[in-house]
């Protein structure tokens, strides 16, 4: 795997549905990176976006604001992404319903990574998956 020095892309943004064309751009840039073949990028950037409208809460105002992060070790990807406030801090649990994602989500994300879940960070939600690679 070729990393170029890089172990990260930390990408923050408006938290709107219509700007997730950005996390996916990110996860093409972190899959080049790593020598990722099409394939593999295109499952990176598709599980992405629904890890983004996982994260997602139907009580946004447009003011909150959406971490993704990719990072990666060995023959793994990982990806997380978190809410925040409109002054960049984590929205705390009680105020963020993560309710894990849909059904339809759920099956997405199972044929797409290796594994994901929902995990409370310094007292807020964040939604992560792991991709590992292929051993040949």
């Amino acid at each position: 795997m070729r990393t170029k020095d890089v172990e990260n892309i930390e990408l923050t943004m408006p938290a709107q549905p219509e700007l997730l064309v950005l996390a996916r751009l990110h996860a093409g840039a972190a899959g080049g990176l790593l020598d990722l073949n099409v394939d593999e990028i295109d499952d990176l950037r598709l599980a992405v976006e629904e890890l983004c409208l996982w994260a997602l809460d139907q009580r946004l105002t447009k003011k909150e604001l959406l971490r993704v992060v990719f990072s990666w070790s060995g023959d793994a990807i990982e990806a997380s992404c978190r809410l925040l406030g409109e002054d960049g801090a984590p929205i705390p649990r009680e105020e963020h319903a993560a309710t894990g994602p849909s059904a339809l989500s759920e099956r997405i994300l199972d044929a797409l990574v290796t594994e994901h879940g929902l995990t409370e960070e310094d007292g807020s939600w964040a939604a992560w998956f792991r991709k590992s690679r292929p051993t040949t």
